[in-house]
């Protein structure tokens, strides 16, 4: 009955009981939450003890602990124990596992715990599903924040602990449509995750699949339309040197904000006739990007004395860009005891700044420049980053074809390439065109 010492389970050993009437006992050792804990798996030498044994070594090696045996566990259980399984995928680098998905999670956890925290999860109805869908719509925009508590898992709360004080702001906009039924997909995870860990049972999380889609008439933000390249080119002189390259680079390439936001110096592959980035598209499909020699030139100019691990675009250096031109435009002359105040507050207020643009931070950047506009004079209507996506899909497909344009945007289906084509305007107008010059000629 002895097992390898790499195993987590120590060699089971014999224990007689003072008692003499009663047989000698058979027990190992189990390291749980970094403490020794002693199992007991019955009388010593027999083939019960043996298959117990058996049983946990198998249990432990397949899921990281012994199985554990749920009933009536509530909502608010569930998402407690899927919440610690995300934060400990998210800690192995292994995985590959994005942290940014555990904000979401928590958006999911902490509406549907205040909504069902108590109800059993075997009793989540397909009528709770479409009440939180529509709790989601409704009311949860309007006291929803980026960060806020989390819920630890405690089994003398039943797992409704919220660890720190949330923090709750009026956010005026609804949530886009796409976005509910992203937070909704989630919902579906919690709870096929608790299938595959016998929490849950399996026609709670199929039932769901039965569910109708969101309705039309909810309250839910319009699709993304495309931006036209006229108006993005008024907006540039508005924006700092930094933010400009991010556009033109984004523009040129049909990136997403955070990738363009999240771009290191490391990531670029100089060796070859176009600087390419290798990376993994939502679907973990890789996909190449090859810059042009204008975007060459950026970021050549933006990667002078950067490390490898070191963002492209930083808003440190989109600060001391915005510095010196407010210098250079200084009517007045410097007093050398300005110059050196204003030399040690630099070096402070630079310590302060993110080490990279976000996508919030991104498209805020250029709602400032838009309105910095607006108050000169010149009206140019508000746009998105992730609108600059859509134009660059949509001017490859109307240019080339459809597949050119997924492959640019790095889709793998074509009718995802479909949703953020908008050239129908353009066809109409060539279409205006031609007959106009058909009935000039006659």
């Amino acid at each position: 009955m002895e097992m390898n010492k790499k195993s987590v389970v120590s060699p089971m050993i014999k224990r007689t009981w003072a008692n003499k009437k009663r047989k000698p006992a058979a027990i190992c050792y189990v390291v749980e939450n970094g403490k020794r804990v002693q199992k007991s798996l019955g009388v010593w030498g027999t083939q019960d003890a043996l298959d117990a044994y058996t049983r946990l070594v198998a249990e432990i090696a397949g899921n990281g602990t012994q199985c554990e045996e749920f009933s009536n566990v509530s909502v608010a259980f569930l998402c407690a124990k899927f919440y610690e399984d995300a934060e400990r995928r998210a800690d192995d680098p292994k995985l590959k596992f994005d942290r940014r998905e555990l904000k979401h999670y928590e958006i999911v956890i902490r509406h549907l715990v205040r909504l069902y925290g108590d109800t059993p999860a075997n009793k989540f109805t397909a009528s709770c599903y479409r009440a939180f869908r529509e709790h989601l719509v409704i009311i949860a925009p309007d006291v929803e924040r980026e960060q806020c508590g989390v819920y630890s898992d405690t089994r003398e709360n039943r797992a409704k602990k919220i660890v720190g004080k949330p923090k709750y702001r009026t956010v005026k906009k609804s949530w886009s449509e796409n976005y509910v039924k992203k937070l909704m997909n989630y919902l579906k995870m919690i709870f096929s995750w608790g299938v595959g860990h016998d929490m849950v049972d399996q026609p709670v999380a199929a039932r769901f699949k039965h569910v109708e889609s969101l309705r039309s008439d909810l309250d839910v933000h319009e699709s993304r339309l495309d931006v036209s390249d006229d108006i993005v080119k008024r907006t540039l002189p508005w924006l700092s040197p930094t933010v400009r390259d991010m556009v033109i680079i984004q523009r040129q390439n049909a990136l997403r904000p955070n990738e363009v936001c999240y771009l290191r110096v490391g990531d670029i592959d100089r060796s070859g006739e176009f600087w390419t980035v290798m990376k993994l598209t939502k679907t973990k499909v890789p996909m190449i990007i090859k810059f042009c020699e204008s975007d060459r030139k950026i970021i050549e100019r933006r990667i002078r004395n950067k490390g490898a691990d070191e963002f492209i675009f930083t808003p440190a250096e989109s600060m001391q860009e915005t510095w010196c031109l407010r210098s250079s435009q200084r009517k007045t002359p410097v007093q050398p005891s300005q110059r050196k105040r204003a030399e040690l507050a630099a070096e402070s207020k630079l310590d302060a700044f993110a080490q990279s643009y976000s996508p919030s931070s991104y498209r805020n950047a250029i709602r400032y420049a838009i309105q910095k506009a607006r108050r000169n004079g010149e009206m140019i209507p508000f746009w998105t980053p992730y609108q600059l996506r859509h134009t660059a899909v949509t001017v490859t497909s109307y240019e080339h074809d459809r597949e050119t344009a997924s492959l640019l945007a790095g889709h793998t289906n074509l009718i995802t390439t479909s949703i953020y084509e908008h050239k129908m305007e353009r066809v109409k107008e060539d279409l205006a065109r031609e007959r106009q010059a058909y009935w000039t000629e006659e």
